[in-house]
């Protein structure tokens, strides 16, 4: 999950929130990082991926 200026989705198809119905367990993106992903630009996707990831492993998930 790398942050990349392509269009893809970091989603894995495990989309479940968080205990506090805050975050994505499968990606680590908020869900007010999930609003409108299509319509984000390269430069927002990628600092979105990059604090999912820390989401991520801070949690212990990744």
């Amino acid at each position: 999950m790398e942050p990349t200026d392509r269009t893809d989705t970091p989603c894995i198809s495990i989309c479940q929130l968080d205990a506090t119905e805050t975050w994505c367990i499968g990606c680590g993106r908020l869900r007010t990082e999930l609003f409108n992903w299509p319509e984000k630009s390269p430069q927002e996707r990628a600092e979105i991926i990059s604090r999912a990831r820390q989401r991520l492993l801070s949690s212990g998930r990744k």
